[in-house]
């Protein structure tokens, strides 16, 4: 895992497509609380998907945010198992939360870009931390978690870009683990 490769990427894409992904910020950043993190996990899934697209040399357009609108119940219950079996395991001594929030980094985009079902995703999830290494796995999380909290704590409207950074790098590493995966890669 290309940890600095994946901040360098969503970088460079943030930054030749600042209009529509300052945009596209806004509405996550604004629309997930104001629907109590109802539109969170599709929201965030469109975003990702768009620094996807965005590598595959298709135009990166504001309103990709909202693609995955059609899945918001699978994609919210889904991150409310995930939400809730982290926070459990997080109470449990803190590693199995560690361990939960690494397994299932990306069940959101195989969720929105497959249709999987929450379990399903999970499990093709698990496979790509577990081969890609737990540790380094933790580790892009922990830098992820960095990126998207940076411009926050810089300035409100810092969010509008780090937030959809720290989701790009997630977007990315999906498609190359789901890649991978299809290939036998791994």
């Amino acid at each position: 895992m290309d940890i600095g490769g994946y901040l360098s990427e969503s970088w460079t894409i943030t930054f030749r497509n600042p209009a529509q992904i300052f945009v596209a910020g806004i509405a996550v950043v604004v629309l997930t609380p104001i629907t109590f993190g109802i539109l969170g996990a599709p929201l965030t899934a469109g975003l990702m998907m768009m620094y996807v697209n965005a590598r595959n040399g298709k135009p990166v357009v504001s309103g990709d945010v909202f693609r995955y609108l059609n899945r918001t119940l699978p994609l919210f219950f889904g991150a409310a198992i995930i939400g809730l079996l982290t926070a459990m395991g997080f109470l449990l001594i803190i590693i199995p939360g560690l361990v939960f929030m690494a397994w299932w980094a990306h069940t959101g985009p195989f969720m929105a870009d497959q249709g999987l079902s929450p379990f399903e995703a999970m499990g093709k999830s698990r496979e790509i931390a577990r081969k890609n290494g737990l540790g380094m796995t933790l580790l892009f999380m922990l830098v992820c978690g960095i990126v998207g909290a940076a411009g926050s704590a810089l300035a409100f409207f810092g969010a509008f870009f780090t937030i959809p950074m720290a989701a790009g790098m997630l977007g990315l590493s999906y498609a190359d683990g789901k890649s991978a995966l299809e290939k036998g890669g791994y």
